[in-house]
């Protein structure tokens, strides 16, 4: 297999691994993201040790995008957790004052 064959696949790889963290992160799959980071810390590492032609800086560039969105997705995710670990603890107290008084 030539460089630019395994360029090409490394690519295809990438733009595959794009695709699915989009529709991860559109379904909110946790399970999957966090196992498409690993695939793509594999397939980033591969491609580097090949050198980066053009097209796969493009690929690379894209998937970064895809990862801020899949961050900022993931700090909102936390966020809403919180509050409703707060608003939970909250009710929890005030039931425990409730049956004090009871």
């Amino acid at each position: 297999m030539t460089g630019s064959d395994r360029g090409s696949m490394t690519v295809a790889q990438l733009e595959q691994l794009q695709s699915d963290l989009q529709h991860a992160l559109l379904n909110q799959d946790w399970s999957s993201v966090t196992d498409l980071d690993g695939r793509c810390r594999h397939i980033v590492g591969a491609a580097m040790q090949q050198g980066a032609p053009a097209d796969l800086l493009v690929a690379m560039g894209k998937l970064l995008s895809t990862y801020q969105h899949v961050i900022d997705a993931c700090a909102a995710h936390k966020q809403s957790l919180s509050a409703e670990l707060h608003r939970l603890q909250r009710h929890k107290q005030g039931v425990a004052v409730y049956q004090q008084m009871q």
